[in-house]
This record gives C-alpha cells, sequence and structure tokens, in this order.
C-alpha cells in the first residue's frame, strides 16, 4: 500500500516503478494476461503516478503489457499509444 510506503521508504530509495493496468472486467476473471494500456483500465495509473510524482520520485518507468492482444500490435503504434497514455 502506498501509505505505508511513504512511511517506510524515501523516495532516494526507489529506483524502479512498473506501470500496468487490469481491464474493465469482474476481478474473478482477471488473470495475468488480461491487462490494459495504463490508464485504459480498472487502476487509476494517472492518480499513483501523482502520488509518487509528489512523493519525490525521479525514477525509471517500467511498463507492463502482458496481454496477447496487445503484443500482435504494431510496435510503433504501441509505443506511440503508450505515450499518449502517460501524458
Amino acid at each position: 500500500h502506498f501509505e505505508d510506503m511513504e512511511v517506510n521508504l524515501s523516495p532516494e530509495k526507489l529506483f524502479s516503478v512498473h506501470i500496468d493496468d487490469a481491464r474493465r472486467l469482474p476481478m474473478e476473471s482477471l488473470a495475468g494476461d488480461k491487462r490494459a494500456f495504463p490508464g485504459e483500465g480498472r487502476i487509476d495509473v494517472s492518480g499513483l503516478m501523482k502520488r509518487l510524482y509528489d512523493f519525490g520520485y525521479k525514477g525509471l518507468w517500467n511498463v507492463e503489457l502482458y496481454d496477447p492482444e496487445i503484443w500482435i500490435q504494431d510496435p510503433e503504434e504501441i509505443f506511440s499509444h503508450l505515450d499518449f497514455c502517460l501524458q
């Protein structure tokens, strides 16, 4: 939980954050391969990123797109869409 992190961790010790999102499906049907582009699913990715910036995070962001439906897309389109999603 983010609240625990704020108490127990300084931003200088946080060097990498994984960003992913889950499709808007019932929780019981979600699996590791039911992902969405950041901000297009169930998770408030922009809210999380804002809290991390406010916390003082200046490290790397790693995007996880574990979804076969995304993997078959053109890589240039994926990166373009990620750029749009993370603005």
